[in-house]
């Protein structure tokens, strides 16, 4: 498996939350396609670019300079929750119109005690 990488620059419109892991994607006939996975992102700042390596995905995806690029973050590491002892929620609606909750979705997960 080779190692490649793909420069950005400037700094300044880097996506900061690119992690190593991540799958580093592109799109191709209206599909997105995985180029591979980061291995190191080494900031030049005197040089205003970001390098990240990756390595290639198999089959290998060509991506050339202007070609639109985002990531993936990895879903068994990168869990999202909102952690705490208790929880209230209260939900208003200030409308003169008439309307109801359709969804309303809470994790919860029994602590150890």
């Amino acid at each position: 498996m080779a190692t490649r990488s793909v420069t950005f620059s400037p700094i300044n419109k880097f996506n900061t939350s690119l992690t190593i892991g991540d799958k580093l994607q592109t799109v191709v006939n209206e599909a997105f396609k995985t180029v591979g996975t980061v291995t190191d992102i080494v900031e030049d700042t005197t040089a205003n670019k970001i390098e990240v390596f990756y390595n290639e995905a198999s089959p290998i995806i060509s991506i050339t300079s202007g070609d639109f690029m985002l990531f993936v973050k990895n879903k068994s590491i990168n869990q999202g929750s909102v952690k705490g002892r208790h929880a209230t929620i209260k939900i208003e609606n200030d409308s003169t119109l008439i309307s109801k909750v359709t969804d309303l979705s809470v994790g919860i997960t029994e602590s150890s005690k």
